[in-house]
């Protein structure tokens, strides 16, 4: 006999996007806590801030290489499309 599937079995896998997505809010988020006004007044401060600002900039390039790869099919499609349209256009040009 089989048990029943557990809930949430038929939810989706979580896309690129989504990955990234949570990813970027989650270290803006914590971004938003360095930003109270206080000076940076240790070394330990200043370290976690230059951690957290390489952590965000990976995460920007990692998110942007994802909608490059995302994009790529779409816009080789694209291309193609325009060359074909392209002669009758210009005929009609």
């Amino acid at each position: 006999m089989n048990s029943p599937a557990p809930i949430g079995h038929n939810n989706p896998p979580t896309t690129p996007y989504e990955m990234h997505e949570h990813a970027i809010s989650s270290l803006y988020d914590e971004a938003v806590h360095w930003l109270d006004g206080e000076p940076i007044d240790s070394e330990a401060t200043a370290e976690g801030v230059a951690t957290l600002m390489r952590e965000i900039r990976k995460a920007g390039k990692a998110a942007d290489t994802a909608r490059k790869e995302e994009k790529a099919p779409h816009a080789t499609a694209v291309k193609e499309i325009d060359t074909r349209w392209k002669a009758v256009t210009t005929l009609a040009t």
